[in-house]
């Protein structure tokens, strides 16, 4: 994880002078975020790729509970896995398990 801190780190400041903005905020490290946009849909993702120090040195992974707050920028987030409303933008998510699938879609 600490190569990880040491990237973001490096390459924070460059992003945000590019005003790229982070898919979502999240209150865990070790959680992937990736964004996938094709026409007026597009899919978040997040994955937890949060290391496991007593497990197996190069897969070890562990189970953690993360919150996600998505940006409010109007449009609705569905469960693109299960279907259906999932949450309003702005509000924070709970991610349980290993990763979950958002779709935003304009009205």
């Amino acid at each position: 994880m600490s190569l990880g801190v040491c990237l973001l780190s490096a390459v924070k400041p460059h992003l945000e002078g590019a005003g790229i903005k982070p898919v979502f905020e999240c209150d865990q490290p070790g959680i992937v975020a990736t964004r996938q946009a094709t026409s007026d849909i597009e899919y978040l993702f997040a994955v937890n790729a949060t290391h496991d120090p007593l497990g197996d040195p190069m897969l070890g992974l562990k189970a953690v509970q993360a919150e996600i707050d998505i940006p409010d920028d109007g449009r609705p987030v569905y469960d693109a896995i299960l279907g259906g409303p999932y949450a309003m933008p702005g509000t924070k998510l709970v991610l349980r398990g290993w990763s979950r699938m958002l779709s935003c879609t304009p009205d």
